[in-house]
């Protein structure tokens, strides 16, 4: 976006108030870690990208997200409740790692919500299993508000309906956490011994072996 926009805080209220919610934190310190991620798990790529849009973007938006991520973007339009099953099947043609960005995150084992702002555990089982050699990398932030302990035990209970149901993974916990699943043990590992090269500390990755007992 031209820095014009961006120049003070009359512009940038003016900027902000003018784009859909989501667009208004366009580039903000959440992207930067989804970025990062994703270059440190597959730094060769390529990355499909599922942004799960809840509205519209435009073709310049869209093309923006694709440079500021570095993948592709392979669902342009809203996730609809309704289509929702075909239109991220619609990833399955796609031959490379996936990035899911839901607006909210992953859905808890024992939840039945409905949202359009949430990925289903399933849907990640289904993804994983069509990219069996590649890294499903999953944005989660439903428990944002938590506190530590209760955040990796949400985490640890959805690590284990996905292992139970064939898909490894591990987390990443932050101020922005995500999911790094795979059905390929070594191609899991590798992402792993990546961030870890790259410097994040250990203690910010939660596997099931982690959890106390």
């Amino acid at each position: 976006m031209p820095v014009e926009e961006l120049s003070g805080p009359r512009t940038t209220r003016k900027w902000r108030n003018e784009q859909p919610m989501r667009r208004q934190h366009f580039g903000d310190n959440y992207d930067i870690t989804k970025r990062f991620l994703m270059s440190c798990l597959a730094p060769n790529g390529p990355w499909g990208i599922i942004p799960m849009f809840t509205d519209e973007w435009s073709q310049q938006w869209i093309e923006e997200f694709e440079c500021l991520l570095g993948g592709k973007v392979l669902i342009t339009e809203c996730i609809k409740a309704t289509r929702r099953r075909e239109q991220v099947t619609t990833a399955g043609n796609w031959d490379g790692h996936i990035f899911i960005d839901p607006d909210t995150g992953i859905r808890s084992p024992s939840s039945s919500a409905t949202s359009t702002k949430l990925v289903r555990l399933e849907e990640l089982i289904r993804e994983s299993r069509e990219h069996r050699n590649n890294i499903i990398l999953v944005f989660d932030q439903s428990y944002a508000n938590a506190k530590l302990p209760d955040k990796i035990q949400a985490m640890l209970e959805k690590l284990e309906h996905l292992i139970g149901n064939g898909v490894l993974g591990f987390g990443y916990i932050g101020q922005a956490s995500f999911l790094v699943l795979s059905c390929d043990p070594s191609v899991l590992e590798q992402a792993r011994e990546n961030l870890l090269c790259a410097g994040v500390p250990g203690c910010r990755l939660v596997c099931l072996d982690d959890s106390p007992g």
